[in-house]
């Protein structure tokens, strides 16, 4: 596996995908590739998530938000968010709390999410819930994605909160709590998208404490790896490269990866 010009098995397969991405990339208009993201069991586009996100940052903020982010625009910069939320004490514990509203949970997960995807320094707000505030952040985010009739833009932006902050800051949970998330990720029938569940899966592996557990895990190497370069949409097959990227970090034989997959 180490014979082509020394690289690691891992390097070769990334760029094995890379390949692979952009014959597809080419080969697929982007109508097709829409149509086939989510087709199966009737989930929700990726432009449809879009859409709903484009609905969410034109409306206007529901009445039971936290004090601290009401006359807060959601499409603010990072940092004016995040100074409202250091204003006012408990202000995360209130907005996961505010989560048990659909329409609240729409606009707070949002709002958070943009945040941090514009401004990594913003986790430290949840570093200082997690550690001074001693906020239960993954219980309560869990509950989110669990909760019976949740809809799919909502757990999927509860599982991307909850996964990026155990990957940023991962000494703050246990892997107990890793597991219990992986699983509810898995599990049939529940409320994330593919691609949902893929980005999650992703966030948890950037913490190198955990990244060995969640590949022993049953289901997590077969998501990465048996992606289809034909058929699979552009942002899924990204994941999966960045994934694999980011298990190569990890010493030589540490992680079981089959050499007929990576080679």
């Amino acid at each position: 596996a180490r014979a082509i010009w020394g690289f690691r098995p891992q390097t070769i397969f990334c760029l094995q995908l890379v390949t692979y991405f952009q014959r597809a990339a080419m080969a697929a208009d982007a109508s097709s590739l829409v149509a086939r993201y989510g087709a199966a069991s009737g989930e929700p586009t990726h432009s449809a998530a879009e859409l709903l996100r484009s609905e969410i940052l034109r409306s206007h903020a529901p009445n039971n938000i936290p004090a601290a982010l009401k006359g807060v625009e959601i499409g603010a910069p990072a940092l004016t968010k995040k100074a409202a939320f250091e204003g006012q004490s408990g202000a995360i514990a209130a907005s996961f709390d505010a989560c048990q509203d659909a329409g609240a949970a729409r606009w707070v997960l949002t709002l958070i999410c943009d945040m941090l995807r514009e401004d990594s320094s913003c986790f430290s707000l949840f570093e200082e819930a997690l550690g001074k505030q001693q906020v239960n952040v993954y219980e309560k985010l869990l509950a989110v994605v669990t909760r019976q009739g949740t809809e799919q833009y909502v757990a999927d932006k509860a599982a991307w909160l909850l996964s990026s902050v155990i990957g940023n800051a991962p000494r703050f949970f246990t892997e107990a709590e890793v597991r219990g998330l992986v699983e509810t990720l898995q599990k049939q029938g529940g409320a994330c998208s593919e691609l949902g569940v893929l980005d999650a899966l992703v966030n948890l592996l950037k913490a190198d404490s955990f990244r060995a557990l969640l590949w022993k895990m049953p289901g997590v190497s077969e998501t990465v790896t048996t992606v289809s370069a034909q058929n699979a949409p552009p942002p899924y097959l990204y994941k999966c490269i960045f994934a694999m990227w980011l298990l190569s970090f990890e010493a030589e034989g540490a992680l079981n990866l089959q050499e007929d997959i990576l080679v």
